[in-house]
């Protein structure tokens, strides 16, 4: 492990479909692998606020997210509008 400054450098290994599809998508693999990280931490020092199923994740809040409240881009959209009318119900 290498420190510069305030981050250190390490080696992780990953599949490279995965790290080609992150990189298309814009996707900040490091800020993502550190939030990981950071989020198995505070589960593994704190096991029962991890166990709260309606916790606000990321926000450091144990506060049930409210109807309609923007968590920011939608990584898994559904269908269009006219594609969801065609969809058979």
């Amino acid at each position: 492990m290498k420190i510069k400054g305030r981050k250190a450098s390490v080696v992780i290994t990953l599949d490279p479909a995965s790290v080609r599809k992150a990189r298309d998508l814009g996707l900040n693999i490091s800020k993502i692998c550190q939030n990981a990280l950071d989020e198995a931490i505070r589960r593994m020092e704190s096991p029962e606020s991890a166990a709260k199923p309606n916790s606000a994740a990321g926000t450091g809040k144990n506060e049930p997210l409210s109807r309609g409240k923007s968590l920011g881009r939608d990584l898994n959209p559904g269908p269009a509008a006219y594609e969801a009318a065609a969809l058979p119900s």
